[in-house]
């Protein structure tokens, strides 16, 4: 399976191959270091959530802040790499994650910031 997938990878990123797309390969490159610094956030966020620390209120909402970027970029980018490699233009559907993260930062992102029970129970 791993074989499978680096045959397609370098299918894509060989400037030799009939699938080659330019921004193939530095999209996943920068795909692969945004949802590494994803990860390493949400492990902090879980260590300050189990410590009760106050930094964990405005590490949460640049998280959420975060994540309306990273889908977006990824939305884009993608979106570039398929209408590229197809001629397709993506249609609406694809710009669904990048609502969805608004409407979560919409209802959390006020929570976080007025609500008396994160106040009282992040306090160190």
């Amino acid at each position: 399976m791993v074989i499978s997938h680096y045959s397609a990878l370098k299918a894509l990123s060989d400037p030799d191959s009939s699938y080659y797309v330019a921004s193939m390969l530095p999209s996943l490159v920068i795909e692969t270091v945004l949802v590494c610094i994803q990860v390493v956030m949400i492990l902090f966020i879980l260590y300050l959530g189990l410590k009760h620390k106050k930094l964990f209120k405005y590490i949460s909402i640049s998280f959420i802040v975060y994540n309306i970027l990273l889908n977006t970029i990824d939305t884009f980018m993608f979106s570039h790499v398929q209408t590229t490699l197809s001629g397709i233009i993506p249609d609406d559907t694809s710009y669904t994650d990048i609502f969805r993260s608004f409407i979560y930062a919409v209802i959390w992102i006020p929570y976080f910031l007025r609500s008396k029970r994160v106040k009282n129970t992040f306090i160190y």
